[in-house]
């Protein structure tokens, strides 16, 4: 019972693009690709989940190269007055997942580093137990053990863990919206949600929201046979489409009726739903308004920034990262009337065309895997690289021979 084939090259295509593009292009960052060639501005590397081993090499990396990290502010006027010094990097981080408060926070501020943490409010555990981390495995408080139990059943860093972060001074909390969500886009079919479906383990945030959801506190909950449709990013700033729940009560049916879980053995269980689903009345299917799509794009924008701003006392939120890199110029302009200074996307930029002048500050940032080409001791081969990523094996600088 795997992913359509469709599911796995859109996931593949969403995560792998941006940089893609930029080596087809020409667009890589010459540091990337040349000798010893420093920055020719500060380079924004992005970080997801965080394993300690590789992480510390990668911090020790920026240490010998004397390297400094900059903070949100800081990062906003380099890139503005485009006046960096060749030795400045910033290090940002999606989502708050567990891994930053257990492993990435205690080395930042071991190695007397900064970093700027894109979190989705609406998905931040109200939870006032104090998790461990790494400085207390250190001090023999805690196991590795214990880091990892804690990421199982609570996989996101929670409000305490976060204000305890922000009043550090080396974590600088800005936004990745609200809820994080996908629309559909189209009634066109990418898969069927069935057991075992590969979801992100919090706030499935992989899947579409489907019609009838609260799109400001979506549950994201499919029943087996759910068409997952063809989506993007609520920040992509585009019109998302109304499927009819009719149809798809039609094929939560047919896999009801069939047997529930025993439905997906059969061989063909996939044309079967297919042909459901074109058979099926969609009368009630359309798309909504550009009103209403500036509307929804406003308020993830907006009520981000003003729940951080309120929950982290002297918290000033200018920062916006976009969810899977997907923005747009209409969404950047949206991203200035809600007070952001900067919008984060991944290497690739919405083009712009004759006296056209996005709003805000828009940042390209890069692959962590990337930051071991900084020059310095140490540095690392683009070859290297590539060839540990394609075989799914992360390295750290100690382990390279």
């Amino acid at each position: 019972m795997k992913q359509n084939l469709n599911t796995r090259i859109a996931r593949s295509y969403r995560k792998n693009i941006d940089e893609v593009l930029a080596f087809a292009q020409g667009s890589m960052p010459s540091f990337v690709m040349r000798g010893s060639d420093p920055p020719d501005e500060p380079p924004i590397f992005c970080f997801h989940e965080v394993d300690s081993k590789r992480f510390e090499s990668q911090l020790l990396h920026l240490s010998r190269g004397g390297y400094r990290c900059l903070g949100a502010l800081e990062l906003s006027e380099k890139l503005a007055d485009r006046n960096g010094d060749g030795r400045e990097v910033a290090l940002t981080f999606d989502d708050g997942t567990w891994s930053f408060w257990a492993h990435a926070f205690p080395l930042i501020r071991h190695y007397g580093f900064r970093a700027i943490l894109f979190v989705i409010p609406s998905l931040v555990p109200e939870d006032d137990s104090l998790h461990p981390n790494l400085e207390d495995v250190w001090r023999g408080k805690a196991s590795v053990e214990d880091l990892k139990e804690r990421g199982r059943h609570q996989p996101l860093c929670t409000w305490r863990e976060i204000e305890i972060m922000h009043q550090s001074g080396v974590v600088d909390i800005q936004s990745h919206s609200m809820t994080h969500s996908r629309v559909p886009i189209s009634g066109r079919i990418q898969d069927f949600f069935l057991p075992g479906y590969p979801v992100e383990t919090y706030g499935n945030v992989n899947l579409p929201v489907p019609t009838g959801d609260n799109p400001r506190s979506p549950n994201r909950a499919l029943a087996w046979g759910a068409p997952i449709l063809q989506s993007a990013s609520r920040m992509a700033g585009t019109r998302r489409y109304f499927e009819s729940e009719e149809a798809v009560a039609r094929l939560v049916d047919h896999v009801a009726q069939a047997g529930g879980a025993p439905f997906f053995d059969r061989r063909r269980w996939r044309a079967e739903l297919a042909q459901s689903w074109r058979t099926a009345a969609h009368d009630q299917a359309e798309f909504e308004s550009r009103s209403e799509m500036e509307r929804a794009i406003l308020w993830e924008l907006s009520e981000s920034k003003r729940v951080l701003e309120e929950r982290l006392e002297g918290n000033q939120v200018s920062h916006f990262c976009y969810p899977w890199f997907e923005g747009s110029l209409f969404s950047d302009s949206l991203a200035s009337r809600a007070g952001y200074e900067t919008v984060h996307y991944g290497l690739s930029l919405p083009s712009i065309s004759g006296e056209d002048r996005p709003p805000t500050l828009r940042a390209r940032r890069l692959s962590e895997d990337f930051l071991f080409r900084l020059p310095g001791p140490g540095r690392v081969s683009l070859y290297r690289i590539g060839f540990d990523r394609i075989n799914g094996r992360p390295f750290s600088v100690g382990s390279e021979t």
